[in-house]
């Protein structure tokens, strides 16, 4: 294990190769504003508590298991107010040198579930190591109190459904009156179609009533 006077500026020093080889116990405060990406989601952010256990797996490479802790302030997902949240979070990494060498990792049929993280430069650097992790690990909501005062209100304006249900009828109204004019217009067009027969037909019945009487004449 680091002994406590290691918390200074020593970890330039301090390569992830030798770290997991002596499998190295680093327990260090590190300040809010060194993480500056996971600040600028934070309305508030505490300096955060760090350990971070060093080891090799069976196939020597280097894996890291991390506990972080911070108090901070984050806004609510409904209110935007800010609100204490206590950030702790745990992990466990394999530690690649290379985008290839991970890439190579992968393809092994033991890598499933292993959490390759990239770190091209040799000497530890704890911002970089962790500060990813961090991000991944904020929570979506952090306010679950159903009675908070800043809580939006999720009901409707009853007017509002009043008038919207207004326009339904009349929409529906509409409807209505436009299949009556569609089936009014087809009647008209089909009387139309049948008017030139009728016609004739009234006009032979008449004809035939007017030379009735002068075939009966002749026949007597």
């Amino acid at each position: 294990m680091i002994a406590p006077a290691m918390n200074s500026r020593t970890d330039g020093a301090l390569t992830y190769q030798s770290l997991g080889q002596r499998k190295v116990l680093v327990e260090r405060v590190v300040r809010a504003e060194q993480m500056s990406r996971l600040e600028a989601e934070c309305s508030e952010l505490g300096d955060l508590q760090v350990k971070l256990n060093f080891d090799r797996d069976a196939r020597y490479r280097v894996v890291v298991n991390g506990i972080i802790e911070a108090t901070a302030k984050i806004s609510c997902h409904l209110c935007q107010e800010a609100v204490p949240y206590k950030l702790r979070t745990t992990f466990n990494a394999t530690i690649a040198s290379s985008e290839e060498q991970a890439e190579y990792w992968n393809l092994g049929e033991e890598s499933s579930g292993l959490n390759i993280v990239v770190i091209e430069a040799p000497r530890l650097d704890i911002v970089e190591l962790v500060e990813d992790e961090l991000l991944l690990d904020l929570p979506g909501q952090v306010c679950t109190d159903l009675t908070c005062v800043n809580r939006p209100s999720m009901v409707y304006d009853e007017g509002a459904g009043d008038e919207l249900q207004s326009e339904k009828d009349l929409a529906h109204n509409g409807d209505i009156s436009n299949d009556n004019e569609i089936e009014l217009d087809s009647t008209e067009e089909l009387v139309d179609r049948q008017l030139p027969f009728l016609g004739l037909k009234a006009a032979l019945q008449e004809l035939g009533s007017v030379q009735d009487p002068e075939g009966q004449k002749g026949e007597s």
